[in-house]
């Protein structure tokens, strides 16, 4: 594991410890700069400028690793970051819960109306985005069997078939993102509902660069790179939503959900990094491999 830390360049560093920084700077925005009621940061702050620079500078240092390192593609991901994906299955889990919990709220008011069973029907399933919250119902627990599928290394039995299932979680980022879209309690442009959905849209480009792993194509630098930009992005919600829920400043709990979500994709991402670390640690340097292998002898 040491060796691990050594391996990661010293760019990755910086984006690892900015998207660090922007995240309590939004956690701060967020508990001092944030309108409830509005939706919106206060005219003028500063805190939720500086988190998107770190955010950014975050970014960018993380794209410049992939693509100047370039990481050597392998098989498969080493062994000790398999169990990592138990954090994603419960991250599923997470989502799972606000979606369920906001159905059984509308099933709730719309019972109140109508005692009747057909007119409740009639009612509960008109609009689009309903339908999109049942939709992602059955592909948030597919997501969660293919999490778990993944830590137990089931998927080397037949990895082209867990891959099919793996689809299920590119599909459930999709809906995600897709159910706040259409969320028209909250405006189309709340910073809440924009990271969120740009935290959903990032996972669900790294489940596809992931899968693409697991089918051994040759993706190691940009998966890589969105491994960055999942981890810059989702610095700007994962821990400031979950927090500012906890304390009373955000009261919606399917927004808390989304977040614990994606602050479960933290440690995948992370892993995948770090994996990718140790190749280009090995590429650049085989030198002090064959050093260490004389050593041995």
């Amino acid at each position: 594991m040491k060796k691990t830390f050594r391996s990661v360049p010293l760019l990755q560093w910086i984006s690892l410890l900015s998207a660090g920084v922007a995240a309590i700077l939004q956690t701060l925005a967020i508990l001092f700069s944030y309108e409830d009621t509005s939706n919106y940061f206060v005219p003028g702050a500063h805190l939720p400028i500086a988190a998107i620079i770190f955010a950014l500078i975050s970014l960018l240092t993380g794209l410049a690793t992939a693509f100047l390192h370039r990481p050597r593609d392998k098989k498969e991901i080493a062994s000790h970051f398999h169990s990592l994906h138990y954090v994603t299955a419960f991250g599923f889990l997470c989502a799972l819960s606000g979606i369920m919990l906001e159905l059984i709220q509308k099933a709730l008011k719309t019972w109140e109306r109508h005692t009747d069973s057909q007119r409740f029907f009639e009612d509960y399933l008109n609009g689009l985005r309903i339908k999109l919250t049942l939709l992602c119902v059955p592909f948030l627990i597919l997501a969660i069997c293919y999490c778990i599928l993944l830590a137990r290394k089931g998927y080397k039995k037949d990895p082209q078939q867990t891959a099919w299932l793996g689809l299920a979680a590119v599909i459930a980022c999709a809906l995600l993102s897709a159910n706040l879209y259409f969320d028209m309690s909250i405006e189309m442009n709340a910073p809440v509902k924009i990271f969120s959905q740009g935290g959903c849209l990032c996972a669900m480009v790294f489940f596809t660069a992931e899968l693409r792993r697991l089918l051994e194509k040759k993706f190691a630098t940009l998966l890589l790179a969105l491994s960055n930009l999942l981890i810059s992005m989702i610095s700007l919600s994962s821990l400031a939503f979950p927090v500012a829920y906890l304390t009373g400043a955000i009261d919606r709990f399917e927004h808390f959900a989304y977040a614990l979500f994606l602050l479960c994709m933290l440690p995948t991402a992370l892993g995948q990094i770090l994996d990718l670390s140790i190749d280009t640690s090995q590429k650049s340097d085989p030198a002090e491999s064959d050093t260490e292998r004389t050593e041995t002898i």
